[in-house]
Parts: structure tokens; sequence; C-alpha cells
């Protein structure tokens, strides 16, 4: 009985050691190897996730959170645009990829500007190729385990530092980009909620012509206090 405990013990521990990181077609044994894998990220289906293969994974998973949720509010604020153009065409300014100008009033006059936009990470490491990465040097680690790796990216020579987690050398945010993150997050989310109500009070015909200007100043008070709890 104690040697069976001893081998499931023992199974346990290599297959927590196996498994801390998941697999994938990416070999992040080196800082050098780490970098040129992010080329081949354009590779991989459209809705393969690469940020846990390349952050460790506290940052990983805020980082995956803040994609998850941008995407979301994107979606929404596409959706309120298209249910304000459906619905309310005369009322409409202009109107683009990220932004839409409305007039809130039956005279035409007054207007609310509301967009958004979102520098998010995962898209960013898809658009990239192999011939967007060059290693020109790599450091030795410093007191805190970090290797800066001297690299051409996108055409620019920029420092990238790495730390070494479970056999991986993988990058990491900084406490400052961490919180950060974490606020966006939060206010994605919110946007996500905020847009996703609006475009359902106008399909659902809780906006009318009367009630336009109270409810296009709700929208936009409540969008700008989203920005307020940013700073």
């Amino acid at each position: 009985m104690k040697n069976r405990t001893k081998y499931l013990l023992a199974a346990l521990a290599i297959f927590a050691l196996v498994g801390c990181k998941p697999k994938g077609p990416y070999d992040t044994s080196t800082p050098e190897k780490m970098l040129l894998s992010l080329g081949l990220v354009s590779a991989q289906p459209v809705d393969h996730n690469p940020i846990p293969y390349f952050y460790v994974k506290k940052d990983g998973i805020a980082i995956t959170n803040f994609d998850e949720a941008g995407f979301k509010a994107l979606d929404a604020f596409e959706s309120f645009k298209t249910a304000m153009m459906n619905n309310f065409q005369t009322k409409i300014k202009r109107s683009s990829k990220d932004k839409i100008e409305f007039y809130k009033d039956e005279e035409l006059f007054s207007t609310v500007s509301l967009s958004l936009s979102a520098s998010l990470i995962r898209p960013q490491l898809q658009n990239r190729s192999p011939e967007d990465y060059e290693v020109i040097s790599v450091s030795e680690p410093n007191e805190d385990g970090v290797v800066t790796i001297r690299c051409r990216m996108v055409d620019r020579e920029t420092d990238l530092e790495v730390k070494e987690e479970d056999g991986h050398y993988l990058m990491f945010l900084k406490d400052k980009d961490y919180v950060q993150i974490q606020k966006m997050t939060k206010f994605f989310e919110k946007a996500n909620a905020l847009f996703t109500r609006a475009a359902s009070e106008i399909k659902n015909k809780e906006v009318t012509e009367e009630n336009f200007e109270e409810m296009s100043n709700s929208w936009d008070t409540e969008y700008m206090d989203l920005f307020a709890e940013l700073n």
C-alpha cells in the first residue's frame, strides 16, 4: 500500500511538472527560440490563443482576459452602431469603424459622439510574420533572473525582457502594466454591458423619438464615467 501511494504521488508530481505549461507549436526553451517562435503565431488558426505560450502564467491569464473583454466590447459597440443605423438613420451624422456621432435633439443641433477602439495583444501577434523578428544579442540573467533580448521587431530595434518559468523563457508584465491591464479589462467589461444594453433598448423600441435625447444623454454620461474610472 505504501509503495502504491509513493508511486501515485510520484506520478502526480511528474504530471504537475509536465502539465504546468500548455503544449503547443512553439519552442520557448531559450530566449532566442522564444523570440523567433513569435513569428510562427500567424500560421495558427485565427481562434488560436498564443498568449499562454509566451507569457508567465499570471500575466498570460490577465492578458487573455483583457483580449476577450476587448473583443466582446468591440462586438457590442458594433451591434449598437448597427441598431442606431437601422432605427435612427436620420439622426446619424457620421459613422466609422470605431466611432459614431449622432444628433440627440429634434432640431439636429446637439450631437453625441461615442467611440471605442482597442489595441489588443493577440491580434498584434497574429499579424506578424517570421521576418518581423531578429535576435541581435541576449544578455545574461540579472539578479532577478531577467534576460534582456536585444532584437529587431517589425523593423525597429528594441529590448525585450523575459524570464524563465518552468523551463520556458517567457515575457511578463511590469507591475504598473499589470494594474493598467486589469483596469482596462474592467473598462471593456462595463463598455460591453453598456452597449449591449443600449442596442437591446433600441431594438426593443424602448428608445423612441420622444425619449431619444434623454437616452442619448444617459449613454453618453455613463460612458464618460467609465473613462473617469481609468484615472
